[in-house]
């Protein structure tokens, strides 16, 4: 079924990236960062040549009918090379033809058809780089995911993916201090990797 594709497809893409930051670790120099933009930010850098794009859409419930936008994040490499780079968005980014609305105010989320259209004509003037593939998981996927890598290490603190999401909650008035928590949270999520081996078992991800 194509749902289940796109879940084995999303799976393996996000195991790329983060394999991509332990061959980075194992060499001399520090594991590169996972940066946001700051909530000032409007753009990205302008994509090059060959360039593609992945966009990551974050909400609370799938099964909501009006779902809440939680993460926007972009994720772009240029094949051959091995590096992917994120670029993390607040919520509150201001789009729309008058870019004076908030991305979350746009979004709106279709199980049949996905993100709204206009949402997504919105969201490319900001990124600049049409996505080849979008990318939707709520805040139980997300949890999954965590505890498929067997949790994270935040500030010395190990945390489910449940702990995870209510610390993400914390933020939820404050999108740019959401956005960077985020990216703490992927930066730590890339330093679980190694114990995922290289053959991980993707079934408990398959079941949901």
């Amino acid at each position: 079924p194509a749902y289940l594709f796109g879940l084995v497809l999303t799976t393996c893409f996000i195991l790329g990236v983060v394999s991509v930051f332990i061959r980075k670790a194992g060499t001399a120099t520090p594991a590169p960062r996972v940066t946001a933009q700051r909530p000032t930010a409007t753009r990205a850098p302008s994509p090059t040549p060959g360039q593609t794009a992945v966009l990551f859409l974050g909400i609370d419930d799938l099964r909501e009918p009006a779902p809440v936008l939680l993460a926007v994040w972009v994720a772009t490499f240029s094949l051959p090379g091995r590096d992917v780079f994120l670029f993390g968005f607040p919520t509150d980014t201001l789009a729309g033809e008058d870019a004076q609305t908030p991305l979350q105010d746009l979004f709106a989320w279709d199980p049949s058809s996905g993100p709204d259209p206009a949402f997504l004509t919105a969201l490319q003037a900001i990124t600049l780089l049409p996505p080849r593939l979008i990318v939707v998981l709520d805040a139980l996927g997300f949890a999954a995911a965590i505890d498929y890598l067997g949790g994270v290490d935040l500030n010395g603190i190990q945390l489910s993916g449940a702990e995870v999401n209510a610390v993400l909650n914390l933020w939820q008035d404050n999108p740019g201090a959401r956005v960077e928590t985020q990216a703490r949270v992927l930066e730590a999520l890339s330093q679980r990797s190694p114990s995922l081996g290289a053959t991980p078992d993707l079934t408990p991800l398959l079941a949901l």
